[in-house]
This record gives structure tokens, C-alpha cells and sequence, in this order.
């Protein structure tokens, strides 16, 4: 309850619409060591969405005060944007609250990977290049977007129930299937669905699995209870070491950015491929004849900010070339080979 409370001032300050009992309520938490984790997310969740976006000066004040500035003299600053200094003072806090934590969590949870027994084969892993992100196609037709070095660890044929591990960050689209339950392993965390689309975040190195949902409903679990069910723009962020979770709602597209301006072309035709182009970038493609229209290819596009490039790499694989004219791209050549 408390948790939702703290969500909901944070969030109402932002837009300078608290209550002066309301901005007393949110010093309150401000200053409780055992909500750092929660403010901590808060804040870095604004950061990345809007840099310029500022607490009002009251309770930003009382921040950098109370946890940056608790040894010198308080400052009464006039106007300023404090959002460059909120990550520090999260980082802060967390300090003050270090020797209440620590009693408790001297040692950290082990995040040791799980292995998965095959039914019918052993597990193939797949990694992605240190500088692309990598398109895997599952057995049961689900698919993940990879990050940069991040892996995937899966068996040749799903059983009864369809179980992946993960370390680092991948955006899964899962095929529904009621009858099986697609797991993801992330250290000693469980993500469990039926058939969904979210994103996993959860490198060996960090402290932080971070699961956020785009589509459908996800359960997050560890050894030993449910964490939380989170749907549409929602995120559960949990930290491995202080066993400390949160439930935010956070813009989902914002958290999978980093994949979302990829192209995958995986053994499509021109046509296809011409099919996805016009509903990415809202353009009119069309082909001088059937036989380029069939030709097939498989490729990936990073960072597709213009059609034009693309263009470039669809014609390349197939001897054909391309010109705009009165609107539509027109795609020509001697076709492939069948």
C-alpha cells in the first residue's frame, strides 16, 4: 500500500500538483531508508524519460539537503533543475540506509545460471556479437531480440513446459499456448507466461533484473514467492543482493527502444519484406514484375532510421535496384533463380 502511496505523490510532484500536506507526506518517504529502493527506481525511471523534468523545489530541496548536503550548510536555491543531481542523491540514500540492510544481506544471492534438462536433444546457446543485437527463433515459434552481449539458452524440442534461460536483456514475443507455460530463467528469478510480449533485463553484473511488459500478463517469482503480476505498462524491478522489489508503471516502448528500430528479414520474400518497409516507415513500395517479387533472403538491419539504406541492402542480396518516382518506390530486376 505504502509502496503505491509513494508512487503515486512522486509522480503527482512531478507535475507540481501536491498538497502542501501532500509534499509533507512525500518528505516522509523521502527520508525512510527502507523506500530508497522504491524512490531510487522512481527517480531513474523519470531520468529516462524526461531529462528535463524536475521535482518542485520543496521537495527536491529536501533531497539534496537532507542526503547530499546533511553536513554543510543548507543552500535555498531559487529555480534550478535538479534532475542532474537526483541519481546521486537516490545513490545517497541508499547509503543511509546501508547499515540497516546490511545486518540482513550480508552476502548477496547467488545468480548462478540454471540448467535445463532437453527432453530430446541438448541445449543449443545462442550469443549475440558484442556490437549487434541478435533476431532467435524459438521451436514452438516465439521469438526473442537479443542484446548486446546477452544469451540465450534453450533445447532443440520444448517439453510439457517451454523453459529458456537468460543472461543480459531480451525482448520476447511468445506464441500462446494454454496448455504450456513459457518460462524464463534469469538467475534464481522466474518469469512465467502463456503468450506475451516483454522485456527481460537481467545481466549477470548488475544488481537489477528489471522485467517490463508490453503485452498480455507476466508473473516474475523467485525461490520463494510471487513478486508480482504486472500487465501492459507495467515493470517490476527486483534487486538481487538487498531482495528488495517494486512495481512501477512506466511507458513500456520506452524500455525496449533499444530494439525497436531493428529489421529482421528472416528468409522473407521481396515482397514481404517490401510489406513490412511500407507499414515501418509509411511509405508506397511497388515491383516492375513477379520474379523479383518472389526472390527470398534473410538479413538485419540495425537502427533502421530511413528507408533508403534499407533499400540498398534488400537490392544488393538480389541484383535488383529500386527508384522513386511520383511517390512509390519501384523495385525492378531480372528476378532469382528458382
Amino acid at each position: 500500500m505504502e509502496e503505491t502511496r509513494l508512487n503515486y505523490l512522486y509522480h503527482k510532484n512531478l507535475q507540481q500538483a501536491c498538497t502542501e500536506r501532500e509534499l509533507l507526506e512525500l518528505e516522509e518517504f523521502i527520508q525512510d531508508p527502507d523506500h530508497a529502493f522504491q524512490l531510487e527506481c522512481l527517480m531513474n525511471a523519470s531520468w529516462d524519460l524526461e531529462p528535463e523534468v524536475r521535482l518542485s523545489d520543496i521537495p527536491s530541496t529536501r533531497i539534496f539537503q537532507h542526503i547530499v548536503l546533511q553536513d554543510q550548510v543548507p543552500v535555498h536555491p531559487a529555480r534550478f533543475n535538479w534532475m542532474p543531481f537526483l541519481k546521486v542523491a537516490a545513490a545517497a540514500l541508499l547509503l543511509v540506509s546501508a547499515g540497516l540492510l546490511i545486518k540482513y544481506k550480508w552476502t548477496s544471492p547467488s545468480s548462478e545460471p540454471i540448467s535445463i534438462a532437453a527432453t530430446d536433444s541438448q541445449i543449443r546457446s545462442t550469443i549475440t556479437a558484442s556490437d549487434k543485437h541478435q533476431l532467435v527463433k524459438l521451436p514452438d515459434g516465439s521469438t526473442v531480440v537479443l542484446n548486446q552481449n546477452s544469451k540465450l539458452e534453450y533445447p532443440a524440442v520444448f517439453g510439457k513446459t517451454r523453459e529458456v534461460v537468460l543472461t543480459g536483456e531480451g525482448y520476447f514475443d511468445v506464441k500462446h499456448d494454454p496448455e504450456k507455460s513459457f518460462i524464463v530463467h534469469t538467475g534464481k528469478i522466474k518469469t512465467t507466461v502463456l503468450g506475451t510480449a516483454f522485456n527481460i533485463k537481467a545481466y549477470s553484473n548488475e544488481e537489477k533484473v528489471t522485467v517490463t511488459v508490453t503485452r498480455g500478463k507476466v508473473s516474475v517469482q523467485d525461490q520463494k514467492q510471487t513478486l508480482g503480476v504486472i500487465t501492459p505498462n507495467q515493470q517490476l524491478v527486483f534487486n538481487k543482493t538487498e531482495e528488495k522489489k517494486v512495481q512501477l508503471n512506466v511507458p513500456a516502448l520506452k524500455a525496449i527502444e533499444w530494439q525497436a528500430k531493428d529489421l529482421f528479414f528472416d528468409d522473407m520474400t521481396m515482397e514481404q519484406a517490401a510489406r513490412l518497409l511500407e507499414q515501418r516507415f509509411s511509405v508506397k513500395i511497388a515491383f516492375a514484375n513477379n520474379a523479383v517479387k518472389n526472390c527470398r533472403f534473410t538479413g538485419t538491419v540495425l537502427k533502421a532510421e530511413k528507408i533508403e539504406p534499407v533499400l540498398d541492402l534488400l537490392c544488393s542480396f538480389n541484383s535488383s535496384s529500386y527508384e522513386f518516382h511520383k511517390g512509390v518506390y519501384l523495385i525492378s530486376g531480372t528476378g532469382c533463380d528458382d
